[in-house]
């Protein structure tokens, strides 16, 4: 009988410990980071919006070309932040965005977008 009650326990322990991890995992998924890189002729056009309801995000996006830093750009808001940003770009030359930050004191990073001038 006491092995059995143990038995339970540990799976309680178990499935507490599991949905506690779903609901970090979901409540990730929640924040909507969509960032943008395109080309307006030898210009980049780089945008992300980032929303999570009714939380603290703070955010930087920064452009590389290969492995030269082009620039960034910071920004923080409540529920929402949009940065845009444009600069000068080469022809023939490989581009990525990369955004990074933290909601509410949570690391993320967004996907890195690569595109061709």
């Amino acid at each position: 009988m006491k092995r059995r009650l143990l038995t339970c326990f540990l799976v309680a322990i178990m499935v507490m410990g599991v949905n506690a991890q779903a609901n970090e995992i979901q409540e990730s998924r929640i924040a909507v980071a969509s960032p943008k890189l395109y080309f307006n002729g030898t210009t980049a056009v780089c945008e992300v919006s980032i929303s999570q309801n009714g939380k603290k995000i703070c955010a930087t996006m920064e452009l590389w070309q290969e492995t030269n830093f082009v620039g960034s750009s910071s920004g923080e808001g409540n529920s929402f932040l949009i940065l845009s940003e444009t600069y000068a770009a080469s022809k023939g030359k490989t581009y990525t965005l990369k955004v990074y930050g933290t909601i509410d004191g949570k690391p993320f990073t967004a996907e890195n977008i690569s595109k061709v001038c």
